[in-house]
């Protein structure tokens, strides 16, 4: 795990990502920060967390949109692992529920409510239908060998 020096820059670049509102606690506010660095560490490495902590120094808005025109991949990955991190939190998940939403931090073994299927032509069925079923002990093995890409190069 980066130092704490690296954790502190993290979480107040992350709080200008997710920076709260009524209703949301910021980043910081959260156990998120650490889980965040965390998996961003490990999809960009240690090269990629010193080069954005180097890009930022001191984290502000500013920093931020010039870290999403000129490092787009590492934004990517700073933003994808920050709100993950953000929305897997228990407290994150109790005000989306309490905000109305259909929201489990894991959707197994309650599942989310589905309008009933309705199997008329047009609504869950397409109107052609199309393919066919076929049992398994009636799957046949075809040749594929004579198909122009399975041939061998030949050699130049």
């Amino acid at each position: 795990m980066p130092a704490v020096d690296s954790i502190e820059r993290f979480t107040a670049l992350a709080d200008l990502l997710i920076p709260g509102d009524a209703d949301f606690p910021p980043l910081s506010h959260t156990r998120a920060p650490e889980l965040a660095l965390q998996r961003f560490s490990n999809r960009v490495g240690a090269n990629g967390v010193r080069l954005l902590l180097e890009l930022m120094p001191v984290p502000s808005a500013d920093a931020i949109e010039r870290l999403e025109g000129e490092e787009p991949v590492l934004f990517f990955e700073l933003r994808f692992a920050t709100y993950f991190a953000y929305y897997q939190q228990p407290e994150i998940i109790a005000v989306l529920q309490q905000l109305g939403h259909d929201y489990h931090a894991a959707p197994q073994p309650n599942g989310y409510t589905l309008d009933p299927f309705d199997a008329r032509p047009g609504h869950d069925l397409p109107m052609t239908p199309r393919g066919s079923y076929k049992a398994t002990d009636e799957i046949e093995t075809i040749d594929i060998s004579t198909l122009p890409w399975f041939q061998e190069a030949e050699a130049p």
